[in-house]
């Protein structure tokens, strides 16, 4: 079975190692490899039936997001492909979004607790609807964060009422829709027009409440994808096949839903 991880985790090679060592110690969840293109090449190159990946950058700081998208630019070709990203205190919002869009990539990552936004703010209105006239997708994390419990600002609530306002927008809430909020995510998520991808979610809920929310929620709507380096890759593609479904849905969750909306031909 083919298969396609939506949502990884590279950096430049100066910089890998600092961010791991921080992001990991706020976190507590050790990398499983070194953070770098060559180390998750080398990687999933060697795994059967692997197709590709996308990096999904974040800016912690407006200053950052000149140099990340560059580099995401540089480093976008199969079978490592690159989300752009933007920081919801950029003053330049249109121009950023217009020159990932010219640099072929397919869309930005944004992550509520480390860019310190709720998905209502003035600020992030612009994002969202700058993004559906350009047709770039948004992945966003969504819930708690390893290293963050308390204060949530991306709660399934809030990114509803998102969903709600922007219905022609491309929306990937990473982590089943909210990450330890996964009631909230039944309640006001599962059914509505958005996709929710696995990363970091296998192992962390009910494995028979996360099969039946996928099935009611619409195998269409669903992405596979691990969060390397925090979790294995090589481990993580047995864990979603032991939920047992069919080799159609399968086909759907691991590559087909994936293809279509990065628009990759096989």
């Amino acid at each position: 079975m083919r298969f396609f991880d939506f949502h990884t985790h590279i950096f430049p090679n100066e910089v890998a190692e600092n961010a791991l060592n921080k992001i990991g110690g706020d976190s507590g969840v050790r990398p499983s490899f070194d953070g770098t293109y060559n180390g998750l090449n080398k990687i999933i190159t060697q795994m059967d039936n692997f197709i590709g990946a996308l990096n999904c950058p974040i800016a912690t700081k407006p200053e950052q997001v000149e140099s990340i998208n560059s580099w995401a630019a540089s480093i976008s070709k199969m079978p490592l492909l690159s989300l752009g990203t933007i920081h919801p205190h950029s003053t330049n919002k249109k121009q950023i979004l217009e020159k990932i869009k010219s640099y072929g990539l397919k869309g930005i990552k944004l992550h509520p607790e480390y860019q310190r936004f709720y998905p209502g703010d003035k600020e992030m209105l612009e994002i969202w609807q700058y993004c559906t006239e350009l047709d770039l997708i948004v992945v966003t994390h969504a819930g708690a964060d390893a290293g963050i419990f308390e204060n949530i600002c991306g709660t399934p609530e809030r990114f509803s009422e998102i969903i709600k306002d922007y219905p022609n927008l491309k929306l990937v809430l990473a982590h089943f829709g909210g990450w330890f909020s996964w009631e909230d995510v039944d309640k006001f998520i599962i059914g509505k027009n958005v996709f929710l991808d696995l990363s970091f979610t296998l192992g962390f809920l009910d494995k028979n409440f996360l099969i039946d929310m996928i099935h009611r929620h619409g195998v269409e709507k669903v992405l596979y994808g691990t969060d390397a380096p925090w979790r294995d890759p090589v481990t993580y593609i047995d864990d979603f096949l032991s939920l047992g479904f069919s080799d159609n849905d399968n086909e759907k969750i691991l590559l087909k839903n994936a293809a279509e909306l990065l628009d990759l031909k096989f």
